[in-house]
């Protein structure tokens, strides 16, 4: 009883600190600017076009780890930079902690940007959610974790993501991929793709373009699209399907299912599982 009762007592001691929030925001002429280069540190960020000339940002700052506004914003000026500035013809956004701090101030800085159509993009991410539409200049992302999103974008795409969702929608220029882990699904894009993946789903339904896939592990899904499609496959089934093109495949091990390619298929190593073209087994011929 006695026990129960000192428990009962340590317990309704805890709580949790409320998330704390407030907003800053910056902006900056575009005059004479090409290119918008952002470092971010924790926190999602969300990039729009506009009409103006300028960028505009707007930052959501949030936190569950202190109990007063007055200590949450003391220590964000404290260990937290937040600013924009010209650097010849870029400018330069910086959201994250500052270096060589002892203690991670557990602060997210949630970046709501708007920027001219043109303006080509790069951006180095720590951690958090991306998400892009509407662009028209080139655009590069270096990301350690978080789901990725890019919608109705007009030029080329480099991404080098550690783990986390990538989903692609109307990318119309070349699309390069190196990820670490987690599904990727390209919709709807036209220009070739180039995708080195460590782990996880690849599906790619409506992509135009020469397709040049080394993966390690996980489905390939490649449906309704055209261009020729080289895959170097570790583990994991194959699926092509109404492709205007021809195929080479490598594959450790997995099915390979094809159906309806209108170009040459060349099977150099087939792996362990089954091989299906047009619905006939055809196992027997690549082993």
């Amino acid at each position: 009883m006695y026990k129960s009762l000192i428990l009962i007592i340590l317990t309704s001691g805890v709580v949790n600190a409320e998330k704390l929030s407030f907003e800053q925001q910056l902006n900056l002429s575009t005059d004479r600017i090409s290119a918008l280069d952002i470092i971010s540190g924790a926190g999602d960020i969300n990039i729009s076009i506009h009409d103006s000339n300028e960028i505009l940002v707007n930052a959501t700052i949030t936190s569950d780890k202190y109990r007063s506004m007055e200590r949450f914003k003391e220590v964000y000026e404290r260990d937290m930079v937040f600013r924009m500035d010209r650097e010849s013809e870029f400018a330069v956004l910086r959201g994250h902690s500052k270096p060589d701090l002892r203690k991670n101030p557990e602060i997210q800085i949630h970046l709501n940007i708007q920027i001219p159509k043109h303006l080509d993009v790069d951006i180095e991410d720590g951690s958090g959610a991306i998400y892009v539409t509407g662009l028209a200049g080139r655009l590069q992302i270096e990301d350690g974790s978080g789901a990725i999103e890019i919608s109705n974008h007009s030029n080329s795409l480099d991404i080098e993501d550690g783990s986390g969702a990538i989903s692609l929608t109307k990318i119309q220029g070349t699309i390069q991929i190196e990820d670490g882990s987690g599904p990727i699904k390209i919709t709807d894009s036209d220009g070739d793709v180039e995708i080195g993946d460590g782990s996880g789903d690849i599906h790619l339904s409506g992509v135009n373009g020469n397709k040049q896939i080394e993966d390690s592990s996980g489905d390939i899904t490649i449906e309704n699209g055209s261009g020729d499609v080289d895959i170097d496959d570790g583990s994991g089934d194959i699926r092509l399907s109404n492709i205007s093109g021809s195929a080479v495949i490598n594959d450790g091990s997995g099915s390979i299912y094809i159906d309806s390619l209108s170009g040459s298929l060349k099977i150099k190593n087939a792996g362990s599982g089954q091989v299906i073209i047009d619905g006939e087994n055809r196992t027997k011929e690549f082993k």
